[in-house]
């Protein structure tokens, strides 16, 4: 029975000794396939273990790679007080205090207009003046004057082209040769403005150049001569005078002419019996363009065939044709002033004839220099200058 037992604890023991072995051999073969990972003068990291009853995962504290620094203080942030919070919450906002800024349905951005270089040619509509076309684009009226042929400024009709610069400045045609400092001089402007703008042609010139008869030069800048926009038709009146009554009214003899040797003229007129204008040329007129001494004068727009008006009593001096822009015209001589009525369609008066201020003398038009209806209206003195119009008359 011992016997037994004991060859029974011996192969038990042997089999318990295999078992070992083959663990061993079976670990060894698994070491002999994992990567091996080399530390060199670091801690031996422990991976943590499962118990039987621990399942939760263990925490990894990661290491720092910055030099460690002392921490901030940390101020804490205000609370409101809980009765004012409770105050503020329960009143309605004040708007009065508040600007509300309206938001278009559809923002855009705005990006500025690009600024024009090149040289434009506009055509005169009808209802355009040289103000008008000049605010279109701008620029000043002096500008277009100095830009185009004088006859255009003096006979603006529908149709007609007109040159506008992209800037101020002036258009010089060269009608003789002439040093390009010369013309700088004429213009009050520096040569190399002249020189310097693309369009002139003009590179690696120099101000001793001679432009050649014939060229169109642009001068930026440039300022022409002060010259009036209309052409002065000669006038004058001659006065023996004599005069009676009180106030503005008086009676004069004399003789008087306007612009002698035109279709309209009447040559040398006796006047008498004149008064002062008190009466308003036109009616239902919007005044469209005032007085300047460049303009002379005022324009009153009108309907097409609206009765124009003497302004005072007179002499008839000139009625027809004129041909310097002002198409039909009546001039009418009233002691030492004279009236000028221009554009007009016909007049219903002859020379010498006597008229009376609030007479029907003939119909406004848009003949002569001229965009649309209306009455260029002028006052003269006894040598034909422009007074202004609103030292007679109340518009």
């Amino acid at each position: 029975m011992d016997v037994r037992l004991q060859s029974a604890g011996s192969r038990l023991f042997s089999g318990i000794i295999s078992i070992i072995a083959m663990l061993l051999a079976i670990l060894a073969l698994a070491m002999m396939f994992m990567p091996q990972t080399r530390i060199d003068s670091e801690p031996e990291v422990r991976l943590p273990t499962a118990t039987a009853t621990a399942t939760a995962t263990a925490t990894i504290t990661l290491m720092p790679t910055l030099e460690p620094t002392a921490t901030a203080s940390i101020t804490p942030l205000p609370t409101a007080d809980q009765n004012m919070l409770a105050t503020s919450v329960a009143r309605p906002a004040d708007r009065s205090e508040y600007v509300v800024v309206a938001r278009d349905e559809s923002p855009f951005t705005i990006n500025p207009s690009p600024q024009r270089t090149d040289i434009m040619i506009h055509t005169v509509q009808r209802g355009e003046s040289v103000e008008a076309i000049a605010e279109k684009y701008g620029l000043s009226v002096n500008t277009l004057i100095w830009s185009n042929r004088r006859f255009y400024m003096n006979a603006l009709q529908v149709g007609f082209p007109m040159v506008i610069l992209p800037f101020d400045g002036a258009l010089h045609n060269v009608q003789e040769p002439i040093t390009i400092a010369k013309l700088a001089e004429q213009y009050l402007v520096d040569p190399y403005v002249i020189i310097d703008y693309e369009l002139n042609g003009l590179k690696g010139a120099t101000p001793d150049n001679i432009l050649p008869i014939g060229l169109n030069v642009v001068i930026p800048g440039g300022i022409g001569a002060w010259e009036p926009l209309y052409w002065e038709p000669p006038a004058s009146v001659y006065a023996n005078v004599e005069s009676s009554g009180s106030g503005r009214t008086a009676i004069y003899n004399g003789e008087a002419v306007f612009g002698e040797g035109q279709p309209g003229s009447c040559g040398v007129q006796p006047i008498y019996n004149g008064s002062m204008p008190s009466v308003l040329p036109t009616r239902g007129y919007v005044l469209t363009n005032d007085y300047t001494p460049e303009h002379g004068g005022v324009d009153l727009a009108g309907t097409l065939g609206d009765y124009v008006r003497a302004v005072g009593d007179g002499t008839v001096i000139f009625a027809g044709w004129s041909t310097w822009g002002y198409g039909w015209m009546v001039v009418i001589a009233h002691g030492p002033v004279m009236s000028l009525y221009a554009h007009m369609t016909g007049d219903t008066v002859w020379c010498g004839q006597q008229v009376t201020a609030g007479q029907v003398i003939g119909y406004l038009g848009s003949s002569g220099n001229s965009s649309g209806p209306h009455l260029h209206f002028e006052i003269r003195n006894a040598g034909g200058g422009r007074e202004n119009p609103h030292n007679y008359l109340s518009w």
